[in-house]
């Protein structure tokens, strides 16, 4: 069987693949090309939700969510979601990440993006996802707020 582009590319530059916005699947088949990790977006449960492997699963754990933080906001709710569904992914990456000492085998996930005009929010929630996993990377807004939290 012929090598994948994709690898062959890897293998002879220093190039360095990361999925977005992955199935569970896609990100399985991704480890076998040496996949550095993944990265989500805010809108990766919606992606999900409308994907044929991965829908059922994503209605689960809205319902799950549901039941289990009936009083919280829409918004916190969806953040729950969200961490449930990369976490499966940081799950997966684990063991790349613990064989490469934290080179490859992380998974970025990025807060609600509606927030960005609250820095201390935005730092609260990113160190909140980071706590979760240890392959988890947080990605935030680079907004001059924020850039001053960091700052000060």
């Amino acid at each position: 069987m012929e090598t994948p582009y994709v690898v062959r590319v890897m293998q002879q530059t220093p190039t360095r693949l990361w999925i977005n916005n992955p199935t569970l699947g896609e990100l399985k088949r991704g480890k076998d090309w040496q996949v550095v990790g993944a990265t989500t977006n805010p809108t990766y449960s919606m992606k999900m939700l409308k994907n044929a492997e991965m829908g059922e699963s994503v209605r689960e754990t809205l319902r799950q969510v549901a039941v289990e933080y009936p009083d919280r906001p829409g918004t916190d709710m969806v953040l729950e979601v969200q961490k449930r569904l990369v976490g499966r992914l940081a799950e997966e990456m684990l063991p790349v990440y613990r064989a490469t000492g934290g080179e490859r085998g992380l998974v970025a996930i990025q807060g609600n993006p509606i927030r960005d005009q609250d820095a201390a929010d935005m730092v609260r929630e990113a160190l909140e996802l980071l706590k979760s996993r240890p392959t988890l990377s947080s990605k935030s807004l680079a907004t001059v707020l924020l850039l001053r939290h960091f700052d000060s």
